[in-house]
């Protein structure tokens, strides 16, 4: 849509004519072949480059250049189709923790255009069997220690062990490092760091849930020299929404960063639907070349998410500032109602996550006759802590609003979250609901 006689303020890059926000970022030129697959496509980025070392396992120590990396890749998919007979438009599931294998597999089905659908290794059989049935998987690809899995046989869980990763910094001088929340918060805090040397490190690219300006700051008090990236995007967006580049951007310690490059955005008031200026909290939704197309085989699913002119419904709420700095509040589904009031989990959890004894913090709605729902904190205490929940209670009460206050406290082991980070309420709603 040509918005180019419109006004849009340098600042925000917001223009009030639309209600659209515009990135402040240069335009990229994309490629221009329409039928570009992306192995095609880093295949020829990686050309002048064919000796170079294109990944490195650290759990067996293994590498692979560029130009044997495109071979397995090429081997790969002939085996693909010509003795498993898959086509395009199949649906394969890949079913295997991070490996140069890994890699090598995606793409070859991708380059035959195959459909690709991921499941992580700590699903449980019945989560897999699931998935495979609704995404109508022709075939799954998978280790052998996994392979108990697709039969339907209990297994253990495959483990992140934090002092591989550490020990991976340390070995290989890893400079740049993207992780997730509760790695980071790892990083902040755990004596375990305190044994490697992580002095290569300049940047940590940090996304996939929101991550707190204390957080944050707990961080760069322990490793002033490494800048903080933080950025926002969906699987729908393709990895691809708003993020910060530079130690300048970085220093908006509460913000995931500027709007990408050719993406829109607006933000909707989520009872009128209008969209909304900067400073103002709404629904996100975004607009641009790497929405996705829809959902596989869901056209359905794929019209409630994505409109007729292209808009990404995200289900989460947040802001654009002033000088176009996106700020997240939290996803619009895990919003407390109490007596009327909206009240954000993730704002909660961060003043939370600021008392020095805390070690981690979940809140979760919980029914209550009077106020329909209340706040209900689940505390990790620090090792050899003593904090009561009615302390915790009251540190809260003394930083936010009264219709906000924690009014119940429970202290657990750990947070329930998924791989990615991201807190599973729904575990610890249902846990709160069994215990009191």
């Amino acid at each position: 849509m040509d918005h180019t006689h419109h006004r849009i303020d340098q600042n925000s890059g917001f223009c009030e004519a639309t209600g659209i926000f515009h990135s402040k970022r240069a335009r990229i030129s994309l490629p221009s072949t329409p039928q570009l697959s992306l192995p095609a496509f880093l295949q020829q980025q990686s050309c002048g480059n064919s000796t170079s070392t294109a990944y490195i396992d650290f759990s067996d120590r293994s590498s692979i250049s560029y130009a044997q990396l495109h071979g397995h890749i090429k081997a790969v998919a002939a085996g693909l189709t010509l003795l498993l007979g898959v086509q395009k438009g199949d649906v394969l599931l890949l079913l295997a923790p991070n490996s140069i294998h890994f890699v090598i597999f995606l793409q070859a089905a991708l380059s035959i255009g195959a459909v690709i659908t991921t499941s992580n290794p700590l699903s449980l059989p019945v989560e897999i069997s699931r998935q495979a049935v609704q995404c109508a998987t022709k075939f799954i690809a998978t280790t052998a220690a996994l392979v108990h899995k697709t039969h339907h046989c209990p297994g253990g869980q495959l483990s992140f062990y934090r002092n591989q990763m550490l020990l991976a910094i340390q070995t290989y001088r890893v400079t740049n490092l993207p992780l997730v929340p509760p790695v980071l918060l790892a990083l902040a805090k755990s004596s375990l760091v305190e044994k490697y040397d992580l002095s290569s490190l300049r940047e940590i690219s940090v996304g996939a849930a929101p991550v707190s300006k204390d957080l944050v700051m707990t961080f760069k008090a322990r490793f002033p020299a490494i800048v903080v990236l933080q950025g926002y995007a969906l699987t729908e967006s393709t990895a691809v929404g708003a993020t910060s580049l530079t130690a300048e951007e970085s220093q908006e310690f509460s913000s995931t960063g500027l709007l990408a490059p050719n993406t829109e955005a607006k933000i909707v008031d989520v009872d009128s639907g209008n969209p909304l200026p900067p400073n103002h909290s709404g629904e996100i939704w975004l607009r641009g070349p790497t929405i996705m197309q829809g959902y596989h085989g869901q056209p359905e699913a794929t019209a409630s998410t994505v409109d007729k002119e292209g808009w990404l419904r995200t289900g989460d709420l947040g802001y654009i500032n002033s000088n176009g700095f996106f700020i997240i509040i939290d996803r619009l589904k895990e919003l407390i109602k109490y007596k009327g009031f909206q009240v954000a989990p993730a704002e909660l959890e961060d003043v939370l996550l600021s008392h020095p004894l805390i070690q981690d913090a979940a809140v979760v709605p919980y029914a209550d006759e009077e106020a329909g729902q209340i706040p209900f904190a689940y505390v990790v205490l620090a090792s050899g802590a003593k904090l009561s929940a009615a302390e915790a209670i009251n540190f809260v009460a003394e930083r936010v609003a009264p219709y906000k206050k924690i009014r119940k406290v429970s202290f657990v082991r750990s947070i329930p979250k998924t791989p990615s980070g991201k807190i599973l309420r729904r575990e610890l709603i249902a846990k709160a609901g069994s215990k009191l």
